[in-house]
């Protein structure tokens, strides 16, 4: 489990369908081996439709974060 989200990097984001500001969105995520996240994201005033698809992230060690202030 992700205790610090500020652990999580972005790699890759593939954009499925718009959405607009005010929209329900619910965001599934699956670990894959021990530092790889892919997940989805859906629109529940969609249907459930997937918004963004095919996303990864990389979960950075701890030791490498820096705050920003």
């Amino acid at each position: 489990m992700l205790s610090n989200p500020l652990l999580l990097r972005p790699r890759q984001v593939r954009f499925a369908r718009p959405v607009t500001p005010g929209e329900v969105l619910r965001t599934e995520m699956w670990l894959e081996g021990t530092d790889k996240v892919i997940f989805q994201t859906r629109s529940v005033q969609q249907g459930g439709a997937v918004v963004i698809a095919a996303a990864v992230a990389t979960i950075a060690p701890a030791e490498k974060i820096v705050a920003k202030l």
